[in-house]
């Protein structure tokens, strides 16, 4: 295929897929991505939507491998760092020790990329807080860090921060 056909073609793939995905019917999604994804193995969008789906479907390891795909295909994300985050916190929360340890400061880092990338993305936010609750004090674990993140989602959301100070 010539460069526009390959970009309409993608076009199509996605709107197919983005149908898809809106009917429940994720394996159908899946195939889709896949088959943009052949057609461009950098495209960031379809990458992402591998690891949601995988997410989903509790195949974790699989979705950081798209994630982090994505994450290189465009670096600029707020989602893609925060979606990386998540999963390789959604890992550790079932790995041992030791194994903990690592994926934890790779969950603290993405979700601090993500922050830093978009100040105003809310779950990147509570990811944080929920990180800063849930970890030991040497791994950076504070509830007065925690406090402060849910402040920040308080002063842009009144309402969804109402819930994360009563937490």
């Amino acid at each position: 295929m010539t460069q526009p056909d390959t970009k309409d073609r993608i076009e199509q793939l996605l709107s197919a897929a983005l149908q898809a995905r809106s009917a429940g019917e994720l394996g159908a999604a899946e195939r889709i991505y896949r088959q943009i994804v052949g057609l461009d193995p950098a495209h960031h969008g379809a990458l992402h939507h591998l690891g949601v789906i995988s997410t989903i479907t509790r195949r974790l390891p699989q979705a950081v491998e798209w994630f982090e795909r994505a994450v290189n295909s465009d670096g600029r994300s707020a989602v893609y760092h925060f979606w990386l985050g998540r999963a390789y916190g959604e890992i550790a929360s079932n790995a041992n020790v030791l194994r903990q340890a690592g994926l934890a400061r790779k969950v603290k880092g993405e979700f601090d990329r993500a922050v830093q990338l978009d100040p105003e993305y809310l779950d990147a936010r509570e990811g944080l807080m929920q990180y800063f609750l849930r970890a030991p004090g040497i791994m950076g674990g504070s509830v007065d860090r925690a406090r402060e993140q849910a402040a920040e989602v308080r002063k842009r959301n009144p309402y969804r921060g109402g819930f994360l100070v009563g937490q």
